[in-house]
């Protein structure tokens, strides 16, 4: 396979797409570098363009990286922050309500795509679900004595769950995984073919994205920015019609979308209580407009950075690599980058400025100034930065630059 590809048309309704945001080409947002690059050397880049469906409003990337280089070796992990762990153990809750009949012979069986270090099966399995993962990562997949296949959701790995279940699945759980995959009727067409009722997904909402001016949610993996009106209009193509949506605080801002097997319905209540963020114009114009805010945001961001004389990130998420490709590219006093999963501490970077470091830098090491580059758990970084001792200056990058001293 080519290492990427471009889409020619619209992943939800096939309709026609229009460019409304050009970034600088970047690497693969989670392709860890094992050391610092020779120099004269640079890693290898792709292409990074938004488009918008002139026909439904869904906006997606025009180019398709192949899945192996983005997620065979991904290094995200969900159990590292405690927030995330909560999040987890309150939607095994509601999966379990959703899936309980005290009709049943049997245990509920879930299946979850994508399901990374294994944090939400372990929730299920201590609500006595029977509970199984298939996630591509060879390292993240393999979680000891966790039910889980290695792979890519597809006919294949649905057998092998199925069997380590012992039988067919009540529902299908994807939690930020929506936006990975390129081929979204295939996955619902699948889980339909097997008799799958209920599926629960969550995925970052398009609007928080554009109302925060957060550019650094744009990236490979990124594949689609959702919103809820596409989602209503185009899932029923493929045999689920949406339930429910709940808009959830996860990654800056998301939507938990609950679908299910039947038949079309009239949606216009939960359209209408979505407001203009439900079914939006598909038009350019917001798209336009973070364009002219990352202007401001460059400029906030190097004026805040410029008052120290050593600075580090805390964070090396997917989201950095666009943030240091779009308004850190001229910041040059940024010593490291810290972070809490231990399968990137002493890793590099992508783009192969930063060394990756374990937490204790910021004591070993201290910097000025600490830039919270996994701003979405900003709060939970700030309060373990002050716990820990840490004086220096904290600076937000989104939803506005903010300085705390």
């Amino acid at each position: 396979m080519k290492p990427f590809t471009t889409r020619e048309n619209c992943r939800l309704c096939k309709g026609q797409l229009t460019v409304v945001l050009e970034l600088p080409a970047t690497p693969p947002a989670n392709a860890y570098l094992v050391a610092k690059p020779v120099e004269g050397t640079s890693p290898t880049t792709f292409p990074l363009t938004v488009m918008e469906c002139r026909d439904c409003g869904h906006a997606q990337l025009r180019e398709v990286v192949d899945p192996k280089l983005l997620f065979t070796n991904y290094k995200y992990a969900s159990g590292t922050s405690a927030s995330f762990r909560k999040h987890f153990e309150d939607l095994s809750l509601e999966i379990w309500n959703a899936v309980f009949d005290s009709s049943m012979q049997r245990q509920p069986r879930v299946l979850e795509v994508g399901s990374n270090d294994g944090t939400l099966l372990r929730a299920l399995g201590a609500k006595h679900i029977t509970a199984v993962g298939i996630d591509p990562s060879t390292e993240l997949a393999e979680s000891g004595s966790l039910a889980t296949v290695t792979g890519f959701f597809d006919a294949a790995t649905l057998k092998k769950a199925e069997a380590m279940a012992d039988g067919q699945f009540d529902l299908l759980a994807a939690n930020n995984v929506f936006a990975h995959i390129d081929d979204l009727e295939g996955v619902f067409k699948l889980a339909h073919k097997a008799g799958i009722g209920t599926v629960v997904f969550e995925v970052q909402y398009v609007e928080d994205l554009l109302n925060n001016g957060a550019v650094d949610l744009c990236y490979h993996e990124h594949l689609d920015y959702h919103g809820v009106g596409p989602l209503v209009a185009g899932l029923p193509a493929w045999g689920y019609c949406v339930d429910q949506v709940d808009h959830i605080t996860t990654h800056g801002g998301s939507i938990r979308v609950w679908a299910s097997r039947r038949d079309s319905r009239d949606m216009s209540n939960l359209l209408h209580r979505e407001g203009r963020h439900a079914v939006r114009d598909p038009v350019p114009g917001p798209w336009y407009a973070l364009a002219r805010s990352m202007l401001s945001c460059k400029q906030q961001l190097a004026a805040a950075l410029g008052e120290y004389k050593r600075v580090a990130c805390y964070g090396a998420p997917a989201k950095l690599t666009t943030l240091a490709a779009v308004l850190l590219e001229d910041i040059h006093n940024i010593a490291y980058v810290v972070d809490d999963s231990p399968w990137k501490q002493h890793l590099w970077t992508p783009n192969g400025r930063w060394e990756i470091r374990p937490a204790t830098a910021l004591t070993t090491d201290p910097p000025d100034a600490v830039l919270v580059s996994a701003w979405n758990f900003f709060d939970e970084i700030h309060t373990k930065l002050r716990a820990s001792g840490f004086k220096g200056a904290i600076i937000r990058p989104f939803p506005d630059v903010k300085l705390y001293l």
